[in-house]
């Protein structure tokens, strides 16, 4: 997961984080879920546990539209990512609504937003995010569809059949939704059976497993039993998962031609930062060059 860095403008309460990648392209994210109950173990931010909310239903869309004039970017060249450190759709969500406030705001104001979500909560807003049209992309994330391995990796996640089923019922209900694979995981992500089993016209993305060491994220010293590094016993370093990679993106290519390969992320922190939204050509990169 890439964690976006905070800001230091000290009205922004809700819009906690942003990052600029271009003139045209920056990230703001409003954050107000605190920790996510879905566990997964290769999380690398600080968000395990039992979620709870930092607004209040009634308050949540109007602190929004107070500080949007405050954010660093031009509103029509920011994507606003929705609880970017944990997931949007936590079991906590079905009471509080608190995306779905967030989301009406930013239909109303004709904003583009995304988020990346593994619960099957978000097909109760299926209708407003069709409403949204291209503004809106609702990315499920699956990294595999072996549901044993599901059950060891994603804590208390929804399993691989109710996160296809989510992707299919919103695909049907007009949402622009997509298939995230990230983490790719080695020895786990089981590629071409995630393509097989979403409709064609879904857009997929790859990227491999980060290990948190090219980027500022906050790790979850909570969980010290756990590394990313290390998956069903066998443990990888940074090159290793990534050459891993590299050679998967080379042997099944774009089997579509609505998916891509994200670049791998690298120690080099300053061009991971460019290479983070860059697409990795298949057969262009030799897995030793990683």
């Amino acid at each position: 997961m890439k964690v976006i860095p905070r800001v230091e403008n000290q009205q922004l309460k809700l819009l906690a984080f942003e990052r600029k990648y271009s003139d045209m392209f920056w990230l703001s994210g409003p954050e107000y879920y605190n920790l996510c109950d879905f566990r997964c173990v290769y999380c690398i931010t600080e968000s395990q546990g039992k979620g709870t909310a930092m607004f209040k239903t009634d308050e949540i869309a109007d602190i929004f539209r107070a500080e949007l004039p405050y954010i660093s970017g031009p509103k029509e060249h920011t994507l606003f990512v929705l609880n970017p450190a944990s997931d949007p759709y936590i079991p906590l969500e079905e009471e509080m609504q608190l995306t779905r406030k967030l989301i009406e705001v930013l239909h109303e104001e004709d904003l583009k937003f995304t988020f990346c979500t593994k619960g099957t909560l978000v097909k109760r807003d299926a209708e407003l995010l069709a409403a949204c049209g291209e503004k809106a992309k609702a990315i499920i994330s699956l990294s595999t569809t072996d549901e044993e391995k599901v059950k060891q990796i994603d804590g208390k996640s929804p399993s691989a059949q109710e996160r296809i089923e989510t992707i299919h019922y919103l695909h049907e209900k007009g949402v622009n939704v997509c298939l995230s694979i990230a983490p790719w995981i080695p020895e786990v992500s089981d590629t071409e059976n995630l393509l097989n089993s979403i409709p064609e016209e879904v857009f997929t993305y790859v990227q491999p497993l980060d290990m948190g060491d090219a980027f500022e994220e906050t790790f979850d010293n909570r969980r010290k039993q756990f590394s990313a590094r290390s998956v069903f016993g066998k443990k990888y370093t940074v090159s290793e998962a990534n050459r891993i990679y590299v050679a998967e993106c080379n042997r099944i290519g774009n089997i579509r031609s609505n998916m891509e390969w994200r670049y791998p992320i690298t120690a080099d922190y300053e061009d991971a930062q460019h290479k983070y939204i860059q697409i990795l050509k298949p057969g262009k990169h030799s897995p030793e060059e990683f």
